[in-house]
């Protein structure tokens, strides 16, 4: 079976929203654990599906005592997660960006996915696989003679597991925002001091362009898909971020400080652990690692920021949702400093992105209308976002600043 990588330059699109059953790798857990045992020379005892949107992802356990892969220098014993990426982004070049930079926070001691390599030594392969005819089929890289079988190539990659419960699923606390704050501010730090080669900056721009989600993308975006908001209200205050955006932040970008970002510092990609401080009366959780590094980008370190409050608002009820980015802010600037411009965007920054949000959800939503997590997700996002957006900048940042102070005393 060729386990071998032929790098491709063709640009992603955003035909991928609307094609996700087509690019979405077709396998069964048969099929993932073949991949496991030939590509990395390790037996699969257990094996679990993780959700994911146009990606197939397996955490996995192996036998640690016998294996044939004599290329990784120590075995893992949390296990690993094999990653199957769609055959859209498989043709692109930025996953070797990724474990750069993932490589970067690993050795300064910021816990989070490092790349495995395969029996050759490489840490990803593009694989043609086939669709299973059976749950109990396994891989074939090589299709039967005379059969019309449908078939993909996909970048496949081994990782390994960080342990932890993602923020979601705890309880939301200013504490757990100021940690939260503290670890992407030591993650953009270290980012911003680290200089890369020329090829890496190169990857980490390509994608630009074609990114949906990139907040500088954000008069495109919410221009194409806003057709989807059929509320009229709802539709006008889109318009009315997305001209703010345009006139406000975009010609400001020559002031703003830039550098490598993960950009996508979510509720779902921070993981967190319990508190070892026994004296609490109710559980304190602390930040202990980060995941998913797929929209790592050069862009403006605000736009990290921005995006992070912009999660944890939607979700947050424990506390009033307009003080989640001053306690967010106390963290992160006490590692990374901002300058005047890139705060008096932040505001905007938060908007435009909780907006793409509800853009790009009300889109989602009329593909797949059946979808209630979609449904549920977008209730929270406007009732935030028709809570933030009027509230004005001058009183926000002084709520944020009297926050900020609390931290420094």
């Amino acid at each position: 079976m060729e386990i071998g990588y032929q790098e491709k330059d063709t640009e992603l699109d955003t035909a991928g929203l609307q094609q996700s059953n087509l690019i979405k790798p077709q396998l069964n857990e048969t099929v993932a654990k073949d991949l496991v045992k030939v590509l990395y020379g390790m037996e699969v005892i257990f094996i679990k599906e993780m959700p994911s949107y146009n990606d197939r992802n397996f955490f996995v356990m192996v036998k640690i005592e016998h294996d044939n892969n004599n290329t990784m220098k120590k075995r893992w014993p949390y296990g690993y997660t094999l990653k199957i990426t769609n055959s859209l982004e498989s043709r692109k070049s930025h996953i070797d960006a990724e474990h750069k930079l993932q490589r970067v926070l690993h050795n300064h001691g910021i816990p989070c996915p490092q790349p495995v390599p395969n029996v050759l030594g490489r840490e990803k392969s593009l694989q043609v696989i086939y669709k299973p005819n059976s749950v109990d089929e396994g891989w074939m890289s090589k299709h039967e003679e005379g059969v019309d079988r449908p078939y993909k190539e996909h970048v496949v990659r081994l990782l390994t597991y960080i342990p932890g419960e993602v923020l979601l699923t705890v309880p939301y606390t200013p504490s757990l925002f100021y940690n939260a704050g503290q670890m992407l501010g030591k993650i953009d730090h270290l980012l911003k001091e680290t200089t890369f080669d020329s090829s890496t900056y190169a990857d980490f721009t390509s994608l630009l362009k074609t990114r949906v989600w990139d907040l500088t993308n954000t008069p495109e975006t919410l221009k194409k898909y806003v057709h989807a908001v059929a509320d009229p209200q709802k539709n006008a205050l889109i318009h009315e971020i997305r001209s703010a955006f345009q006139t406000q932040v975009e010609p400001l970008y020559y002031k703003m400080t830039k550098g490598i970002i993960h950009g996508d510092f979510n509720e779902q990609n921070v993981l967190v652990r319990e508190s070892n401080q026994k004296d609490k009366s109710e559980k304190e959780y602390d930040v202990c690692g980060v995941l998913d590094f797929q929209d790592s980008t050069l862009s403006y370190y605000i736009f990290d920021v921005a995006i992070s409050v912009c999660y944890l608002m939607v979700e947050c009820n424990a506390i009033d949702p307009l003080d989640v980015g001053g306690y967010f802010l106390a963290g992160y600037t006490s590692y990374f400093s901002l300058n005047e411009t890139d705060l008096d965007v932040l505001k905007i920054c938060i908007a435009s992105r909780l907006a793409m949000s509800m853009v790009m959800g009300a889109y989602t939503s009329s593909l797949d209308p059946d979808n209630k997590h979609i449904l549920t997700t977008q209730e929270n996002g406007w009732k935030k976002l028709k809570i933030f957006w009027p509230v004005q900048k001058k009183d926000l940042y002084e709520r944020w600043k009297n926050i900020i102070a609390s931290y420094r005393k």
